[in-house]
């Protein structure tokens, strides 16, 4: 169990920039992964399957420049793993940077991610430097 436990930290943390994957995203998705944002971002709403994750992905994209996910911590029981880390980006619609703290839920089936919601620390300050505020 220890080793699915340490393939799961694995596969999610090939999700994150700088990990150094080469490989398809599609090939670390279950075809009905879901990602989840909250309602309060520019890229809010519920992703549904492989083309809804890689939405979302450009959308993140989109909306900043610079992104990098750092101070990268995982913990990870059974088929769920949470990262922490700390997100700094800069607006691309603005200009202004970000630094802050966030937390994933990621949850995995048979080795592939079939659902993932990020917890911002502070959603009202994206929306600022997004010039949604």
């Amino acid at each position: 169990m220890q080793d699915d436990v340490a393939k799961n930290i694995e596969i999610v943390r090939c999700v994150y920039p700088g990990s150094g994957y080469e490989g398809s995203i599609d090939d670390l998705l279950s075809p009905n992964v879901v990602g989840l944002e909250a309602e309060a971002l520019p890229y809010a709403g519920r992703y549904e399957g492989k083309e809804g994750f890689k939405r979302l992905l450009n959308a993140l994209v989109e909306t900043w420049d610079d992104l990098s996910c750092t101070e990268l911590e995982f913990v990870a029981q059974r088929d769920t793993v949470i990262v922490l880390f700390r997100l700094q980006a800069t607006a691309r619609k603005t200009g202004i940077k970000i630094d802050q703290r966030v937390s994933e839920l990621w949850k995995l089936k048979d080795g592939k991610i079939i659902f993932v919601q990020p917890f911002y620390f502070d959603t009202w300050a994206i929306r600022k430097v997004c010039g949604l505020s």
